[in-house]
């Protein structure tokens, strides 16, 4: 069923995001097949949180100098994650350590000189880098520092800070580390890279969560520093480059360069993310079923729910199959335990051919049952 799944199922969908970048790769119409670029110092760029989908963004807007838990901010600007995609959300990235030979590049850049892609390729962004970013609309660089977020006091407020404020510029460096980089020539690329964007003097990684922040957050959600860099809610990609789009040209090209996955390796990666997905729910919630309700499939499964449209997809089994298959499973154990009894008082009740069939035929299908309920 799986090998069908995969074979049949090509395109890309809303779930692609779990998937490793290699996966996405395969599906047709992915971004990261579509449009993958390297990206460079000087580029304007978006970031976009893998778990969640929302946008890093920010604006004039303050932090509120007091929560409403009678919390202090700094009253800083805020960075938050928005679900729509604005002319907020663009970052200019830029060396941690300023030079003028990059002052002249953003100078002929800026002006719209035509630089050869030789040059233009000496600041590509790779792994591990030093870097700041600034705000493109309010040029202002993003800045982590010692104050408690608003809605998690144990991590530290993401803002920003004036580009001319050198005394707390060790605030606004930040590395970027890219997922699964084996070393630091690995280029950070549009989509196809997913990266966590750790603070140089606090350690804290830049991290958002689903739970949206009061009316003066505009409900966007929370952006804060994650004192736990390496969790993999922390992941970020670039999902585009102001101004650049994929010719016909690079298209072609970038499809060449896809690495083909087997069905086995497909296969491995679904079972893992289905694993570690169903293992992180902890919530309780009104459609929940336990495993031992399952057999007798004493509710279904609410697979899919939209509130806005009050639409909802409910999952369940044929009842006459499913409830058949339990008698038929009783029934089996119950008689393999019975003719073992005998079998050891050497009273032969069945045939041995019979016997066999038992064992290897029907015992195939329930052990594939087993398999299919205990994991």
């Amino acid at each position: 069923f799986f090998y069908v799944h995969l074979a049949v199922l090509t395109s890309s969908g809303p779930g692609d995001a779990y998937h490793t970048a290699k996966f996405q790769m395969q599906l047709l119409n992915n971004p990261m097949r579509q449009s993958s670029f390297d990206v460079h110092f000087g580029d304007e760029i978006q970031f976009r949180h893998r778990d969640t989908g929302v946008y890093m963004e920010s604006s004039t807007d303050r932090y509120p100098l007091r929560y409403a838990d009678q919390r202090v901010s700094s009253q800083g600007q805020q960075v938050t994650g928005a679900k729509k995609r604005s002319d907020n959300a663009y970052w200019r990235i830029k060396p941690a350590q300023a030079s003028d030979e990059f002052a002249q590049f953003m100078v002929r850049k800026q002006a719209g000189e035509a630089i050869p892609a030789e040059e233009t390729d000496r600041w590509a962004v790779h792994n591990l880098d030093f870097v700041q970013l600034e705000h493109v609309n309010t040029g202002m660089n993003l800045r982590t520092h010692d104050v408690a977020s608003p809605m998690t006091a144990t991590n530290m407020e993401i803002t920003t800070l004036a580009l001319n404020d050198t005394a707390k510029e060790a605030d606004t460096v930040w590395q970027i580390k890219i997922d699964h980089a084996k070393t630091n020539a690995t280029r950070l690329q549009t989509s196809a890279s997913f990266m966590r964007i750790v603070s140089q003097k606090h350690g804290v990684a830049v991290w958002t969560h689903s739970k949206a922040l009061p009316d003066w957050g505009h409900k966007h959600q929370e952006i804060n520093g994650n004192k736990k860099p390496e969790d993999k809610s922390t992941l970020w990609t670039v999902p585009r480059i102001r101004g650049r789009s994929a010719s016909a040209e690079e298209l072609d090209a970038m499809a060449k360069k896809i690495v083909k996955m087997g069905f086995l390796a497909k296969f491995a990666e679904l079972q893992g993310l289905m694993f570690r997905h169903n293992n992180a729910l902890t919530t309780v919630h009104p459609f929940q079923s336990t495993p031992l309700t399952w057999p007798f499939m004493v509710r279904g499964i609410s697979f899919w729910t939209d509130k806005d449209s009050r639409r909802q997809i409910y999952l369940m089994g044929n009842p006459v199959g499913w409830w058949i298959s339990d008698v038929a499973l009783l029934m089996y154990g119950v008689t393999m335990v019975m003719i073992a009894l005998l079998t050891r008082r050497n009273v032969e009740v069945v045939d041995g051919i019979v016997q066999r069939h038992m064992l290897r035929s029907t015992g195939f299908i329930v052990a594939a049952w087993v398999l299919h309920y205990a994991p």
